[in-house]
């Protein structure tokens, strides 16, 4: 089933999701704004006892991470780190 992912996930969200809890390790590639962060937090809907690390290059992403782990969990710890050339 085709979906616009607005109101049921995409088919790769739902793919990624099964692996990951399958304990297979995924590599994501897709574009800015495509629903890369929906397929991990299916994970930590389905996974209520996992601990979950995520690491994100941009502070916008981890900032997206933090919500999603506060919205599931009600808390997150957020270690940034930034490195300059």
């Amino acid at each position: 089933m085709k979906t616009d992912g607005k109101k049921l996930p995409r088919e790769f969200q739902i793919r990624t999701a099964l692996e990951i809890i399958e304990g297979k390790n995924v590599v994501v590639r897709a574009g800015t704004g495509a629903g890369k962060s929906l397929a991990m937090g299916l994970v930590m809907l389905l996974r209520l006892l996992w601990t979950f690390v995520t690491i994100a290059p941009l502070l916008a992403l981890q900032e997206q991470h933090v919500s999603i782990q506060n919205t599931v969990y009600h808390w997150s710890l957020n270690i940034t780190r930034h490195v300059t050339g």
